[in-house]
């Protein structure tokens, strides 16, 4: 009994040899027979990997991947990944046993605040365990919209005057920039200034005044909309309500 591994990969391969004889009592007879190709095995330091950065800010700082063979005769192995703001260096290598460092590298440029996730696919059509997915994930952290209140009430008498003016202050509760606007629903109210550029801890006080030129008895509502696309909090409301 002979044995050709030719073209096979590491593995455990099982074969059934059937003995048979037409007058023999005891046929079929099976014996079975298992073969053990030992190969490479992909080792990794670590899974998964986390990056974060700030929106706007530099690139988070690299991190290290460590591949290893675990296994027997020599591994070559490569990276392939299907995300534009990841990069692996070196993306192929060999190991018969000793460790080869992968630099990992994060590019934010052009990415809006949020979670990205992306998989590195490690091969090699050897190793007992190819391929190995490792996970990554980036969060680019954005700016939070942080108001002074939700809700403002104004009252005046018909005929009289506009009633006083009240302030709603807008701060910036996140590291990025806070680039926020407001949108109103009415032409009653007034919003001095209506956008405003905030970084980390400042804040903008928005001066809220009516105008109830034309309006009539009764109670009207009016709703401001701050809003930043890059704010994982945007849009928030802000009610205006004014008795008459």
């Amino acid at each position: 009994m002979s044995v050709d591994i030719s073209g096979l990969s590491g593995g455990i391969y099982s074969c059934d040899l059937i003995i048979t004889g037409p007058n023999a009592t005891n046929s079929p007879r099976i014996v079975a027979v298992n073969l053990v190709v030992d190969s490479p095995v992909i080792g990794i330091s670590q899974t998964p990997f986390d990056f974060t950065a700030i929106l706007g800010g530099a690139n988070p700082e690299d991190q290290i991947l460590t591949i290893t063979n675990n296994g027997v005769d020599t591994l070559n192995w490569e990276i392939t990944e299907a995300c534009s703001w990841l990069s692996q260096d070196p993306d192929t290598g060999s190991s018969t046993g000793e460790a080869n460092d992968v630099i990992l590298s994060v590019d934010i440029s052009g990415l809006s605040a949020g979670i990205y996730n992306c998989d590195l696919i490690i091969t090699d059509p050897y190793a007992l365990n190819s391929p190995v997915i490792i996970p990554v994930s980036l969060e680019v952290i954005g700016p939070e919209i942080e108001l002074s209140a939700t809700s403002f009430s104004f009252s005046r008498v018909e005929g009289g005057t506009n009633p006083s003016d009240q302030s709603l202050v807008i701060t910036n509760a996140a590291e990025a920039t806070l680039n926020w606007q407001i949108t109103k629903s009415c032409s009653w109210v007034n919003v001095t200034p209506s956008s405003g550029s905030l970084n980390n801890g400042e804040a903008d006080i928005v001066t809220i005044s009516i105008d109830m030129t034309g309006l009539s008895r009764g109670v009207h509502q009016c709703v401001l909309t701050v809003s930043d696309p890059d704010a994982h909090n945007s849009p928030q409301t802000v009610v205006v309500t004014l008795n008459i």
